[in-house]
């Protein structure tokens, strides 16, 4: 269907190095919304924590991005967006990596309702060994995002060098 007067503009995705950073925000937004739904639950039916201490897990890295926020945005202007978000885009691969490698301590799953859906295969595949399906279950869910991390910074990389490109012709 065509409208005369569309809502939304889609021609705006036409413009790849847009279309690329859509795809990165949401990317982050799925790593995030899942990392704060399954850290606590992992904390909680893995390592049997309280809800309290589960929930205080996410705390350090609430403040460290409240502290960084400004930090942040003076690296921006200073260097321009491509270091700063490409490296970005490095550290939450290098932490998913981590988080997947090192499954046996406190890890998850992230993208809330895809990896609560993994977890909850796994759990009721196990439904003896809850514990065991849950960590299970996360550290498959911590290899789908370590995958879409790299999809990520793949994207990044995309919208800087085409960017660069049309404005070099």
């Amino acid at each position: 269907m065509r409208a005369d007067a569309p809502l939304i503009d889609l021609s705006v995705f036409t413009y790849r190095p847009f279309t690329f950073s859509v795809l990165v925000i949401v990317l982050i937004q799925f790593v995030c919304l899942g990392l704060g739904f399954l850290i606590p639950n992992y904390a909680q039916l893995v390592n049997s924590q309280d809800a309290f201490l589960a929930g205080s897990l996410l705390l350090p890295g609430c403040l460290a991005g409240a502290v960084l926020s400004p930090v942040s945005g003076r690296l921006l202007d200073r260097f321009g967006a491509e270091k700063p978000i490409l490296s970005g885009n490095l550290c939450v691969i290098v932490s998913l990596c981590c988080f997947s490698i090192f499954a046996g301590s406190l890890t998850a799953a992230v993208g809330t309702a895809v990896v609560s859906t993994i977890v909850a295969s796994a759990q009721t595949a196990m439904p003896d060994q809850l514990a065991e399906a849950t960590r299970q279950g996360s550290t498959h869910a911590f290899w789908l995002l370590f995958a879409l991390s790299i999809v990520m910074i793949l994207c990044s990389a995309g919208a800087f060098l085409t960017a660069r490109r049309q404005s070099a012709s």
